[in-house]
């Protein structure tokens, strides 16, 4: 379910309009729905192997609504292309030396990465 992006109060998914503050939703809702059609489009066109389509198609993506998803999904068509552009130099540095989850993370996204992710530390004992 998601929330009102003023007043925080739970919206139904089937409504543009929040029912406690009145935003509307609307306009938040097609942003999203254009990031998830390119972010189609970009695995499409790089199944059929058009690498440089893929990047452009990605990054409207990234602009629009820049989830850990979309932005996992940048930087896998980016090493994607890098590799067919230049097949020699993907495995020069491999494995990274910084072998850390936030080394792989996407520079543009500055969220809380376990929270997005609900991934949780156990501890042994």
């Amino acid at each position: 379910m998601e929330r009102c992006f003023h007043c925080k109060a739970r919206i139904n998914e089937k409504t543009t309009k929040c029912a406690r503050c009145g935003a509307d939703h609307s306009y938040l809702r097609l942003v999203a729905s254009r990031a998830e059609l390119c972010c189609k489009r970009a695995i499409l066109l790089l199944a059929v192997g058009k690498t440089k389509e893929a990047v452009h198609s990605v990054q409207e993506a990234v602009t629009l609504q820049a989830t850990p998803f979309v932005l996992a999904l940048d930087g896998f068509i980016r090493s994607v292309h890098l590799l067919q552009d230049h097949p020699s130099s993907g495995t020069q540095d491999w494995p990274p030396r910084d072998t850390t989850a936030a080394s792989h993370v996407h520079p543009a996204y500055s969220g809380d990465l376990e929270a997005d992710t609900d991934v949780k530390q156990v501890k042994p004992g």
